[in-house]
């Protein structure tokens, strides 16, 4: 929804990409913003988070925390938020800017990169997760069941042949199982475990599995036919290999070859949006950073004015207040002879007054002898040059 001010002028800010502007942003009543990030108040915030430094300060050096963390705002928004400045004229500070900008995770971007130079991040390329270490990877990638690279197909056997007086029985599924003693125990509990997702390891599920001579267990287990599982590894190549048991398919991920399914890298760069591609524990480290510790908005400060001055746009401070503000161009003096008549009239209505609101204008539209559309059009045409300066509370004042 467009933001209006009184003049009924229609202000696109929050055409921006899901970015609420909000009302601060446009406030009419000319009232004072505090903005933490502006000149002295920002400096004082400075000192006041050294003093706090044991209490607020996240130090990403401590073993908790083996990869620093960087934050910055999105290409993408940053150049939804230029179209709009470029098109509504507004000399927003550079403090409205960033601390909008900081408002929401889905305007960000974090980058994380290990300290040591042995150490990386592992990324399954058929889902895009990140993982800190690769055994983790491994392991999350083989309970995956959706994983496009590692399938499994089920094939009938035999019914067991021998004579049998107990079988193991799973305590979490109830499944009846062989007795310890039979040949392929090892194959058939690694395939329950892997069939049914059952987080524990194989000795340990082994040591805890229940024993029983029921008869009618025995009898059931006998009378059904053993099912093995035969295992598959696909490459980035869509080479495909054959496996007995899952054993070998972990051991080929280990190996890390260029067409394995899992890359390692030691940065990765996370789009505020998607936080869910890493583990709990990175979550962590970056909500904690969000909350708990505000340096990382001072680079969004001063990412803002960089990308405001490489992308042509005018930085300088406001006049009374000192804060640093944008602008589409480079200030202007007034030459009468480049200017129109309207335009001019405009001028010396401004010219008795420090500071003119906008709204003033178009109150004495009919003193000026002008439109409230052609009072809106010089305006704009004024501001464009560099000749005025708009600010979001709706003053105006020369450049």
């Amino acid at each position: 929804m467009m933001a209006k001010d009184k003049t009924g002028d229609n202000i696109n800010l929050n055409d921006l990409k899901s970015i609420d502007f909000g009302p601060n942003w446009l406030n009419e009543s000319g009232t004072k913003q505090n903005h933490k990030l502006e000149n002295k108040n920002y400096k004082k915030s400075e000192i006041i988070s050294k003093k706090r430094k044991n209490i607020n300060k996240f130090d990403h050096s401590k073993k908790s925390s083996p990869f620093t963390l960087k934050i910055s705002c999105g290409r993408e928004i940053l150049e939804e938020l230029k179209k709009q400045i470029k098109k509504s004229l507004i000399s927003f500070s550079i403090s409205e800017i960033s601390d909008t900008l900081s408002k929401k995770e889905s305007f960000l971007v974090f980058k994380l990169e290990y300290q040591k130079t042995d150490s990386y991040f592992y990324i399954d390329q058929s889902t895009d997760k990140i993982y800190e270490n690769l055994e983790l990877a491994i392991h999350r990638i083989i309970k995956d069941k959706n994983n496009k690279f590692i399938s499994s197909k089920l094939h009938q056997g035999d019914k067991p042949n021998g004579n049998f007086s107990s079988v193991s029985v799973c305590p979490k599924t109830k499944h009846i199982l062989p007795p310890k003693s039979y040949h392929d125990f090892e194959k058939i509990v690694k395939d329950h475990l892997f069939s049914h997702a059952i987080e524990a390891e194989y000795q340990i599920f082994v040591n805890n599995l229940e024993t029983t001579s029921e008869k009618t267990k025995v009898e059931e287990w006998t009378e059904q036919p053993i099912y093995f599982i035969e295992y598959t590894l696909k490459d980035l190549n869509g080479k495909i290999n054959s496996y007995n048991s899952i054993e070998p398919i972990i051991a080929e991920l280990k190996k890390q070859n260029k067409n394995s399914v899992i890359r390692k890298s030691s940065t990765i760069s996370l789009k505020g949006s998607e936080l869910n591609r890493v583990s709990t524990s990175i979550q962590k480290i970056i909500k904690y950073t969000l909350e708990k510790t505000n340096h990382w908005k001072k680079d969004i400060f001063t990412q803002s004015i960089i990308f405001l001055k490489k992308n042509g746009m005018h930085i300088f401070k406001h006049p009374i207040n000192k804060n640093f503000h944008v602008a589409v161009a480079k200030p202007k003096s007034i030459d009468d002879n480049s200017i129109s008549k309207n335009s001019l009239k405009i001028i010396k209505v401004i010219e008795k007054r420090p500071i003119t609101k906008k709204v003033e204008l178009f109150k004495i539209s009919k003193e000026l002898n002008l439109d409230k559309t052609i009072i809106l059009r010089e305006l704009k045409w004024l501001l464009h040059e560099g000749y005025l300066r708009e600010f979001s509370n709706g003053e105006i004042i020369f450049s």
